[in-house]
């Protein structure tokens, strides 16, 4: 049987976090998945002041996991301003192995249409990045055969330093596009953005398995009391 962790990398003060932490206990008992919640840096050598912002800082220390892929078959990186619905389907399940189960972002992206430009002089590339190959790394499904987008001694940490829009995401779908890894597109319904969220008042849609608390939010914790709320009527809880 294979295991399956989810991996939340949560730094600095976070005050919607127990909330959130709350179901994915729920949905780790749910699929009988381990929880592995770390709240240091795993990156060392890396440090605030490198960074235009302590968020890219937070960011990059998700490409830190490379020592998960040793014990466990299925690695599912989540951030901490991802909240999971009861109603989730087993991740593990609905992804291939040889794929990355994720949002393919880039399609009629106006964001990811202007970043383009910079991300291919950063990354060096001779043409740009397909908009089908960019990925929003808020929520992933890695197998052990991706463990290479993690060896740190192949992580090009000064391009990164320098892609102040999306450091993260911006090498992993370079990476995954350079190494030929295909994506399975989960949709937004597994990846809802903070834009998104604001445009649907009521949380209420059924289609809906994750909200990302993204920085479009300014109040996620009030926004987190709410989807909370709304997550209890579909499997109510005692607490």
């Amino acid at each position: 049987m294979s295991r399956v962790a989810i991996v939340v990398v949560s730094l600095g003060d976070r005050p919607w976090w127990p909330i959130a932490l709350r179901w994915l206990e729920h949905y780790c008992l749910k699929c009988s998945y381990d929880l592995v919640v770390v709240r240091q840096p795993l990156v060392a050598h890396l440090r605030p002041a490198d960074f235009d912002r302590f968020q890219n800082f937070g960011r990059t220390q998700k490409l830190g996991i490379r020592c998960f892929f040793d014990i466990y078959d299925r690695v599912i990186q989540v951030d901490d301003t991802c909240m999971i619905s009861p109603t989730t389907p087993p991740l593990a399940d609905i992804v291939p192995e040889d794929a990355i189960g994720c949002w393919v972002a880039g399609p009629g992206n106006a964001k990811f249409a202007s970043y383009i430009p910079k991300h291919k002089e950063i990354y060096g590339r001779a043409t740009p990045l397909p908009a089908t190959s960019f990925y929003n790394s808020g929520l992933s499904v890695y197998s052990k055969n991706h463990a290479s987008l993690f060896e740190q001694a192949s992580i090009p940490w000064d391009k990164i330093r320098s892609d102040h829009w999306f450091p993260t995401q911006g090498y992993l779908s370079d990476r995954a596009e350079q190494e030929g890894i295909a994506l399975h597109d989960l949709g937004s319904a597994f990846n809802l953005i903070g834009s998104r969220i604001l445009s649907d008042p009521s949380i209420q849609s059924e289609s809906v398995f994750i909200y990302h608390l993204t920085s479009a939010l300014r109040d996620r914790l009030g926004m987190a009391v709410k989807i909370d709320s709304v997550f209890r009527e579909k499997a109510p809880l005692r607490f």
